[in-house]
């Protein structure tokens, strides 16, 4: 069932330089490039990272772009340092 009740749900978003469909995985993930909350902390680890495939790009100007960036939170400004 799509959508449906599940154990565990993984999402890959990327997987070095993949480009890819089957029956139960796309790489990248169809819906990286929209979504800041995988967009902006992405950007924060790897500033230089790259999304490949259509519509992808650096991830720091998808993140800059992305329509719901607004909605970023922060919840510790230092979770990067520990």
């Amino acid at each position: 069932m799509h959508w449906g009740p599940r154990t565990l749900d993984i999402d890959v978003i990327n997987y070095g330089q993949l480009v890819g469909t089957t029956d139960d995985l796309e790489l990248p993930h169809p819906r990286a490039k929209e979504r800041a909350f995988v967009l902006v902390p992405w950007d924060r680890v790897d500033p230089d990272a790259f999304l490949p495939g259509l519509g992808g790009g650096p991830v720091s100007a998808l993140a800059a772009t992305a329509p719901d960036r607004e909605g970023i939170r922060w919840l510790a400004l230092d979770w990067l340092t520990k």
